[in-house]
């Protein structure tokens, strides 16, 4: 995964997929993730060690923040 802010071009410093990129990883049991920091180096993730924070991640992208 690699992102671009859109305002200023530059490489996202959230290296973290959305809510339903997240649950489509988790769902198609993809074991190994590779994201690029802002530097460009290659970072490794387990999708299972991902905190579940689904339900609060949902609600703070739709601005219902408790």
């Amino acid at each position: 995964l690699a992102g671009t802010d859109v305002a200023t071009n530059s490489r996202t410093k959230q290296m973290r997929p959305c809510s339903m990129c997240q649950r489509l990883i988790l769902n198609a049991q993809i074991a190994l993730v590779v994201m690029r920091d802002v530097d460009g180096n290659l970072v490794y993730s387990d999708p299972l060690t991902w905190e579940d924070d689904l339900p609060e991640r949902i609600a703070k992208e739709l601005g219902n923040e408790k």
